[in-house]
């Protein structure tokens, strides 16, 4: 897998999929920076939901073009602390995987070289699936390239 570092805003970057964290605490600051790109809906959307950014929570929504990315995924990093974030970058790798992205935008908010290490080794570990006697046709693409945004 090829990892790259972003500084381009997530509208302006093309790939398969946009996976960004959202903690409890930024949940509406997260969104809304997000809400002028949807018109108002993902808020709603995402309370109807029950969406609250709690470790372990994902949701994937299609972006109708309002991204250059056809899908969005939005993971729940809990408190932000770094078991949150590699919970969030494993279950993102794993929803690639699912959907078949082969180049992924993950945005986890600022960290440092240490935290950066952790979010791809755990991005990696959730992208993996053992497929080995599946069928060609039912096998999914692993993700090729990793574009870290933001500062990492």
């Amino acid at each position: 897998m090829q990892i790259q570092l972003s500084a381009l805003a997530l509208p302006d970057i093309v790939c398969d999929a946009v996976a960004i964290g959202v903690s409890t605490d930024s949940l509406d600051q997260t969104i809304a920076a997000l809400e002028g790109l949807f018109d108002g809906q993902l808020a709603t959307t995402l309370a109807n939901e029950d969406f609250k950014g709690k470790s372990s929570q994902i949701k994937s929504y299609p972006t109708f073009g309002r991204l250059k990315a056809p899908r969005i995924f939005l993971v729940g990093t809990g408190d932000g602390d770094i078991n949150g974030l590699q919970q969030a970058a494993g279950l993102a790798g794993h929803a690639a995987r699912k959907l078949g992205a082969e180049t992924v935008a993950l945005t986890l908010g600022a960290l440092d070289s240490s935290q950066t290490q952790r979010v791809v080794e755990a991005y990696h570990a959730g992208n993996y699936r053992f497929d080995k006697y599946k069928p060609e046709t039912d096998r999914k693409a692993r993700t090729a390239e990793l574009i870290l945004v933001g500062d990492a």
